[in-house]
């Protein structure tokens, strides 16, 4: 099931994600999650510059994925 990010609650989620997949490898450093959680927050909550995106598989998340779609304001004359 594929769930988009809209609230604070799904957003931590999205964040600690990392925590959980990479837990046992030996040479990954944890983000600091409260300076991403404040630096996401008004990109995918408020302006919407960006989606998140959560896979959820048998109720826990399997993966995630976070974009954003540049227009070019300028459309080409070709």
């Amino acid at each position: 099931m594929i769930h988009i990010v809209q609230s604070k609650r799904d957003l931590k989620n999205f964040v600690y994600f990392t925590k959980q997949l990479y837990q046992d490898h030996p040479f990954y450093v944890f983000p600091i999650f409260k300076v991403l959680i404040k630096e996401l927050s008004p990109l995918i909550l408020k302006k919407k510059s960006y989606k998140a995106i959560l896979a959820i598989k048998e109720g826990k998340i399997a993966g995630r994925i976070l974009y954003t779609v540049e227009y070019n304001k300028k459309k080409s004359m070709n």
